[in-house]
């Protein structure tokens, strides 16, 4: 009750702030996914800053679990210049962020994980549209422009219940339900390990895995888990869920061509790559930087797997320990031990010392340091771009998803480093895969090169971002970008049924030329048969 009373007082004085702020931008509610800490929600909040600093007055919509997260991106002062609006996160669940072990992303069933992210999604889908109060009020403010994470399955239902122009923000890159044409020929599928040079084999296992990805959704029903929360909470249920992302007014999609397969793409689409680069980055700390310099020339390794994979159990600890422990370079390892005897088990006082465990490290700025030597990363995409964008070596070791896609086009498209699978990997050959990629300067090499290229830019991916968030918002939604092949069916889309059609006169032409042909044949042979009759008895009278 009293966190109600607070939300009838809060939202609103927002009101009442937006409305003042009018004059100096446009108002934008941004949308992230923002189930608990991680890279998209990050991602959501760097694009949110740079909104912002353009003019725009913009607001955020997350659950109260936010104020519980430790770390994000971005400085202080510019926290201040975004808006807050909360709903109640769910009580008595666990989130998604909790299933961060390295044995949960390597062994459990995708199904499994594809449900875990549902079930946490309908809960905070729920816990919003239960709040008829801020329901109301997001509608009164009349929002110039919503923007939504595609990975959130209820920003389809914000979408139709605010009826404003909308962006879609694609985190994840080209290739994830875009939109835009993939032919499966030359496009590796989102979760293929391939690059666009396919043998006969590999395109067959492409088509078929472009087929797995693009209809999983269908086959498991993710919409219709939240089509049944329209209906409880009595929303607009006429329109399709399925169909809402098509009606985007653009697609922000983080890729550059720069690093990424060429690929055709539609007018509605704006590739924002590393827009979440820190550039410059931030200066280290000066307990990191002097750990930096003890390194001296042998320089440091960075290894992280992301936001969702830290914890590790004493096996998987073990392992990195023994292989990187035989290395003269120090190593900053965004690491939580899943039991805290592992540290005391595993690192003695003299391993310790190579050693800087964090909780959280600024990866952006060791990346961007002239002594970093090497990344060991599973390939998320924002390591991809920082990893890029600063000329860094990579050993891959991709676990699930597009961390597969991303391992390929790091270590086999752009050649800056060398990929190793997590199922096979030990001690011995990740000490072998690191020394050849430290030891080879073609990789070096190759990693300046695309450093150089990601760098040389017309427009800055920020500047680009606020160019067109501006220009959907001046163009109330831009719908002049919209190609109508997303108001095609599949088979029309593909001239199926065009193909079908001709096929069909092709055989009917055919069909009747060979009937009137035969029925020729049959009347000619009858003639001559008459003619041959007839002859046998003119000769017989004669005679």
């Amino acid at each position: 009750m009293v966190g109600v009373m607070k939300a009838m007082v809060v939202i609103p004085l927002l009101l009442c702030l937006l409305t003042w702020r009018q004059s100096e931008g446009g108002k934008v509610l941004v949308y992230p996914y923002g189930h608990c800490l991680n890279s998209h929600l990050l991602n959501a909040e760097k694009l949110a800053r740079i909104i912002s600093r353009s003019g725009h007055n913009v607001s955020m919509l997350v659950s109260t679990a936010y104020n519980g997260y430790d770390h994000r991106s971005g400085s202080q002062d510019d926290a201040s210049s975004i808006s807050l609006i909360q709903f109640r996160s769910p009580d008595n669940y666990k989130p998604v962020c909790e299933y961060d072990t390295m044995d949960f992303m390597l062994s459990s069933p995708i199904r499994d994980r594809f449900h875990t992210l549902i079930q946490t999604a309908k809960l905070y889908c729920d816990a919003l549209l239960s709040d008829k109060n801020l329901l109301f009020q997001l509608k009164a403010i009349s929002f110039d422009l919503l923007i939504v994470e595609s990975l959130d399955p209820c920003s389809k239902i914000l979408v139709d219940y605010l009826s404003v122009p909308f962006i879609l923000l694609i985190t994840t890159g080209l290739g994830h339900w875009d939109g835009n044409p993939r032919p499966p020929s030359y496009i590796p599928a989102a979760i293929s390990p391939y690059t666009p040079d396919m043998s006969f084999c590999q395109r067959l296992a492409n088509f078929l895995m472009k087929i797995i990805y693009e209809f999983t959704p269908i086959f498991l029903g993710f919409d219709s888990h939240f089509e049944a929360l329209k209906e409880k909470h009595g929303l607009n249920v006429s329109l399709k869920l399925s169909d809402t992302f098509s009606r985007a007014s653009l697609k922000l999609v983080n890729s550059d061509f720069s690093i990424d397969y060429p690929a055709p793409i539609e007018p509605d689409t704006v590739l924002i790559g590393g827009y979440a680069v820190d550039k410059p980055a931030p200066p280290l700390s000066p307990d990191l930087e002097r750990f930096l310099q003890s390194s001296e020339d042998d320089g440091i390794i960075v290894l992280s797997f992301g936001t969702l994979t830290k914890r590790f159990d004493i096996t998987w600890t073990r392992m990195f320990v023994e292989a990187l422990s035989r290395l003269p370079q120090k190593v900053v390892w965004r690491f939580y031990p899943s039991d805290e005897s592992v540290i005391p088990t595993v690192f003695n006082s003299t391993i310790r010392k190579k050693f800087k465990l964090m909780r959280w490290m600024p990866q952006a700025s060791l990346l961007a340091n002239p002594r970093t030597r090497l990344f060991i990363s599973h390939c998320g995409l924002n390591g991809v771009f920082e990893a890029t964008y600063y000329g860094v070596p990579v050993l891959a070791l991709p676990l699930s998803g597009d961390q597969m896609q991303n391992a390929a086009k790091l270590t086999r498209y752009l050649e800056m480093g060398i990929t190793i699978d997590m199922f096979s990997v030990d001690s011995d050959r990740l000490y072998s895969a690191i020394r050849e990629v430290l030891t080879n300067p073609k990789y070096e090499n190759n990693a300046k090169e695309v450093s150089a290229r990601v760098r040389d830019q017309p427009i800055d991916a920020a500047s680009k971002l606020t160019f067109w968030v501006d220009y959907v918002i001046r163009h109330r939604g831009a719908t002049h970008l919209k190609s109508r092949a997303h108001k095609l069916s599949w088979i029309q889309y593909h001239s199926l049924d065009v193909i079908g059609f001709i096929a069909a006169v092709v055989i009917v032409v055919l069909m009747a030329v060979l009937y009137v042909s035969f029925a020729l044949i049959s009347k000619l042979c009858s003639l001559l048969t008459l003619k041959v009759f007839w002859g046998k008895r003119l000769k017989m009278k004669l005679r």
